[in-house]
């Protein structure tokens, strides 16, 4: 339904329906109709140049020599437009990505930080990580096993292995996304299928065609001279299927007993203990075997930790070498188990029991993506039993997506929450908050809950029905004496 909105206010140049979707709904902008159209084609073809602007700032793709972009660019009813969208092609690079997994997979591919493999292709040098290529390559997976086994460099001079082909390949690996330009397609799909990628060369032959198809279809107006799979437009492609393909290597960095769910499955490759790791964490008394590449990048307490201020004093075997071990306190082999979870998937296995101690120990140990959807989590599990304990949580941890959620599903069923003593008590505090009381002084949460009633009126029963909302809530402020 929400997306159905976010189509419907592109077309209809609705530019603060669009943002509320984007930011608080969580709308994907590059979300597709079932005529293969995005949002941001919408609002081109339209002619609503601020929904453009701000799409594009906000993520929506729409590169030059693309299907996406030159579709965009075609259709667009203004010059303003084609301008704009002419001036984030030459940008699109360095344009900051909505989503913090898609922006750590592709900032590991291109620093080659915390490498412990390089390939030498015709002489061009790529710093990559055993443990990542193993999980999403069987090729990998076999080589790193036998004629690769602890190889430092493996240097191919192969002709017919193009440099620029085996980057476009391995950015894909990492990050799921695959961009080349359009003679070099041959060669990749060669390198993905010598690779064993699955359902690698479908997906360029169809991307190809597809982009053929576009060019044939203007007449010679548009020439596409670049190949782009973007993430959602293919089955196991994109950060959820890079996510999906690291579940395994996260399993073996847990201890037995606080796996997620059985190893004992057809084909399933995990180990007894993860391969390729360079760290050890400690805690009540259970060894997490992991790797330092998915802790510091994604959060600045382990990068402190790992790379600046941390002395080895223990050590323990992993495969064939010995890693450092860095004991942790104040946090549980449960809680720490989820934390993992997320930073190598960037999934969140949290329950009602759980997610509290989660979000403190995301607030602790600086991974805010975990706390937030850990948020995500909370608002969907709200009732009104436990909707103001939400609400605190959210304001302590400042997480103001799920603090609004909470004020509208207490605007919605606000009969029921005005009966409980602790709403009473959540209004008296937001009260002593106000210091120096002035005239024109309110109440946090009475302010909040006023707006949401009074915007969600759209007719004559509903405005009957904000009504008698108001009036509860203000019979409800006299009875506690509060002037507000």
């Amino acid at each position: 339904m929400a997306a159905i909105e976010l189509f419907r206010h592109c077309k209809q140049g609705h530019l603060e329906e669009v943002r509320n979707l984007v930011e608080m709904r969580d709308v994907d902008v590059n979300i597709r109709d079932k005529w293969d159209s995005t949002p941001l084609y919408y609002a081109c073809l339209c002619g609503h140049l601020p929904v453009v602007e701000y799409l594009i700032g906000v993520g929506a793709r729409c590169e030059a020599n693309t299907f996406d972009g030159e579709r965009c660019l075609y259709g667009a009813l203004t010059d303003d437009i084609r301008r704009v969208l002419t001036q984030h092609s030459l940008v699109t690079t360095h344009t900051i990505r909505r989503d913090a997994y898609d922006e750590f997979l592709r900032r590991l591919f291109e620093s080659g930080e915390y490498s412990d493999v390089t390939f030498v292709i015709l002489g061009e040098i790529f710093l990559l990580h055993r443990c990542l290529l193993s999980a999403r390559s069987e090729y990998f997976r076999d080589m790193f096993s036998s004629r690769w086994h602890n190889k430092k460099k493996v240097v191919i001079n192969r002709d017919l292995v193009d440099p620029l082909a085996f980057r476009a390949v391995m950015k894909y690996i990492y990050t799921g996304r695959f961009e080349c330009p359009q003679e070099l397609v041959q060669k990749c799909i060669m390198i993905g299928v010598n690779c064993k990628l699955p359902n690698f060369k479908t997906m360029l032959e169809d991307a190809l065609k597809k982009a053929l198809s576009l060019q044939m279809g203007k007449h010679g107006l548009v020439k596409v001279t670049t190949v782009v799979v973007e993430p959602d437009t293919c089955i196991g492609a994109g950060s959820e299927g890079v996510g999906s393909d690291l579940r395994e290597l996260t399993q073996a960095t847990l201890p037995k007993d606080l796996r997620f769910w059985p190893t004992e499955m057809p084909f399933c490759h995990t180990q007894d203990q993860a391969n390729f790791a360079d760290i050890c964490f400690l805690i009540d008394g259970y060894k997490f075997i992991c790797h330092k590449m998915f802790f510091c990048p994604r959060s600045e307490y382990f990068k402190a930790l790992l790379r600046d201020h941390f002395h080895e004093t223990e050590w323990q075997d992993s495969s064939d070498t010995r890693i450092p071990v860095v004991t942790l306190h104040n946090i549980s082999a449960d809680v720490f188990a989820v934390l993992v979870h997320y930073l190598y998937c960037n999934q969140t296995m949290v329950t009602l029991e759980n997610a509290m101690d989660v979000i403190v120990a995301a607030d602790m140990l600086l991974v805010p993506g975990l706390k937030r959807q850990c948020g995500v989590y909370l608002g969907s599990q709200l009732h009104t039993e436990n909707v103001i304990t939400i609400l605190r949580v959210a304001r302590m941890f400042e997480l103001p997506r799920l603090e609004d959620q909470c004020i509208a599903f207490m605007a919605k069923n606000l009969d029921q929450v005005l009966e409980q003593e602790e709403f009473q008590s959540l209004i008296l505090a937001d009260a002593g908050e106000v210091v120096g009381r002035q005239e024109t002084d309110s109440v946090t949460v009475v302010d909040e809950l006023r707006y949401y009633i009074s915007s969600a009126v759209e007719t004559i029963s509903e405005i009957q029905e904000a009504r008698t909302k108001l009036a509860s809530l203000e019979t409800l402020l006299e009875d506690l004496g509060i002037d507000a």
